[in-house]
């Protein structure tokens, strides 16, 4: 766990420090707005923590055990041991098949390996772009924020 949190907390800084020597320009891209450039900070980049806990730990735990059972079996009855050590490619083939299998769906992704779109993170992104800008977008006046107001209405219906 606490190799998760290390790993999780540098990735977090040098992404951090890479954002804020972008140019401003950078930002005016639909994609990296603020809230959706938090989101990654907050989420995205957690889901390595549970990488490095959960199945490099469990990896580890099942490598071990198959190894420490073949010794075992081959201290008290070596016909047994033998049995098992050629049942030893078959269960590490089928433990290499299913982590494959486990890690080809990220999050964010299909099975199929199509992404598959956040419905909060267009409304997020317009959000923080508000909250942000709030005196410009109150300077407008109150028709354009009664229409911010509705368009964020509209992103928030496809989650519902």
């Amino acid at each position: 766990m606490y190799v998760g949190e290390n790993l999780t907390f540098d990735v977090r800084n040098h992404l951090y420090q890479g954002i804020i020597y972008k140019h401003l320009a950078w930002f005016d891209n639909k994609n990296r707005a603020p809230g959706v450039l938090s989101n990654v900070l907050s989420e995205d980049i957690g889901y390595l923590n549970g990488l490095t806990t959960e199945h490099i730990a469990i990896l580890l735990e099942a490598t071990l055990t198959l190894i420490i059972g073949v010794i075992l079996a081959m201290v008290y009855t070596w016909k047994m041991g033998l049995i098992t050590l050629g049942m030893f490619p078959f269960i590490t083939l089928g433990g290499v098949l299913m982590s494959r299998l486990a890690w080809k769906v990220k999050p964010g992704k299909s099975s199929a390996g199509e992404e598959i779109n956040d419905p909060y993170k267009e409304s997020n992104a317009l959000l923080s772009d508000i909250i942000i800008n709030y005196r410009t977008v109150i300077g407008f006046g109150e028709k354009n924020v009664d229409y911010l107001l509705s368009k964020f209405d509209k992103l928030l219906t496809a989650p519902k």
